[in-house]
């Protein structure tokens, strides 16, 4: 392998690569880092509206029993 030496000696060209990559890194950091936080925002909200939809299903399963116990008084007291 051969040794490149076109560059050798010029610092600003190298110092421009490395704040270049620098930054890349940076953004790519930082773009992964929004994602992740919107994942998991994304999932906690999910998981909260399932919990409370659940919660609404039981609410109108309790409903429709007393209203199945209702009508049965009702026709009880009719009968009478």
């Amino acid at each position: 392998m051969t040794k490149n030496t076109d560059h050798q000696g010029n610092i600003e060209e190298c110092k421009s690569i490395f704040v270049s990559w620098t930054w890349l890194v940076i953004t790519i950091v930082g773009g992964l880092t929004l994602v992740g936080g919107m994942v998991y925002g994304y999932t906690r909200t999910e998981t909260l509206q399932e919990s409370a939809l659940s919660r609404h299903g039981e609410r109108l399963n309790n409903l429709e029993k007393y209203s199945q116990d209702l009508d049965t008084i009702k026709m009880l007291l009719r009968r009478k």
